[in-house]
């Protein structure tokens, strides 16, 4: 696996530590790479003890990347790889905790004091936030024609696929990948919808695929080949059932009636 460059903003983060004295750094593995992070307690005021602020700021700094909170539902996300999902088990607070133990043991003397739900829990209120973690939530899949699938992400507009993506804010994702060949089932379905009718089929196929990017004129072409569609089957029912008149109630359905 080659080894990426830090990005803009860890650059900046880094600025930001070396700036604030941690000058005691570790390298840890991450899926692109190797970035400098943060050792647990290497942030304290004191050189010795460390704050919830200051361990909020060291856990940002080293899981900042796959953490969001979403300050319009009070909900964690986490980039799983994929996507991002929304944390319902509470591991955000379990990460924060496990950073806290690490500060806490870091030292020769360990910081007993640490060791409690309110320091962990107070963390935690500074991370969410930190302007590199705090959301809205309507920054959440703001493209509708990106569909996020286990394979990748899947462009509708143009169906071309791609790697997933942090910054495309995706949090859906289909159960299963999209894979080449015939989709058989579905075209047997446009078959028997539209009576053997191929172009009327490939019509209605681009129109519920992409029914956005349809102009005025396709519109107006749809609406004609339905109702004309309708009448059609009205005159082969009228025939078939001499006993039955069929109507258009005006509702877009047709019904029935006894003579």
């Amino acid at each position: 696996m080659t080894s990426s460059a830090p990005t803009r903003s860890e650059l900046e983060m880094l600025d930001t530590l070396a700036r604030d004295g941690a000058a005691d750094r570790y390298e840890a593995t991450r899926e692109d790479g190797t970035i400098p992070l943060i050792r647990p307690g290497s942030l304290a005021l004191d050189g010795k003890s460390s704050t919830e602020e200051t361990l909020a700021r060291e856990w940002v700094a080293n899981h900042g990347r796959d953490w969001r909170f979403d300050h319009g539902t009070g909900s964690w996300f986490h980039w799983d790889g994929a996507r991002w999902r929304q944390d319902r088990t509470r591991a955000a607070l379990q990460s924060v905790r496990e950073q806290i133990r690490a500060a806490a043991t870091a030292s020769e003397k360990p910081q007993l004091g640490l060791a409690k739900a309110a320091v962990a829990k107070g963390a935690e209120t500074f991370c969410q936030i930190d302007p590199r973690i705090a959301v809205e939530h309507d920054v959440w899949d703001p493209d509708v024609f990106l569909l996020g699938t286990p394979s990748g992400v899947i462009d509708l507009g143009n169906g071309r696929t791609c790697g997933a993506d942090r910054s495309a804010m995706i949090t859906r994702r289909t159960a299963v990948s999209p894979r080449a060949g015939s989709p058989a089932r579905w075209l047997q379905f446009m078959r028997e919808v539209t009576n053997g009718d191929d172009d009327l089929a490939h019509f209605l196929h681009l129109a519920l695929l992409l029914p956005d990017r349809l102009d005025t004129g396709a519109r107006a072409v749809l609406r004609f080949r339905w109702r004309q569609e309708r009448q059609e089957r009205a005159a082969q029912y009228s025939v078939a059932h001499p006993g039955r008149l069929r109507h258009d109630c005006g509702h877009g359905h047709v019904c029935c009636q006894q003579e």
